[in-house]
């Protein structure tokens, strides 16, 4: 239902399902990715960050919540933690992050 609710651009019902989608199951790593995307369209790029962080902490090698993660640090400015997070988000095959590698010249 979150899904529904942000797709229909309500930002604080889809919070509410993700919620309680944590709740049911604490180790719901795409609820804490989509979390970190409403905070992040609102906004909100450190509460973003947290969420997304913890979607890591439970899945480690979860592509799309480390790329998020670099790009938000790539608006903040912060080039080493944009590299760190696209390579680790690269590894573990996101496409749009190795190609984004690949075109400035960094290996991952």
């Amino acid at each position: 239902m979150g899904v529904f609710y942000k797709e229909k651009g309500k930002n604080d019902k889809a919070l509410e399902y993700y919620s309680k989608a944590i709740e049911i199951n604490p180790e719901f790593s795409e609820a804490f990715l989509n979390i970190g995307i409403v905070y992040n369209d609102k906004g909100n790029t450190n509460k973003a960050l947290e969420y997304y962080q913890r979607a890591i902490e439970i899945d480690p090698e979860f592509a799309q919540a480390l790329f998020n993660m670099g790009i938000i640090y790539a608006g903040k400015g912060n080039v080493d933690k944009t590299i760190e997070y696209t390579q680790k988000a690269a590894r573990f095959g996101h496409k749009k992050a190795q190609d984004l590698l690949k075109e400035c010249g960094i290996s991952w």
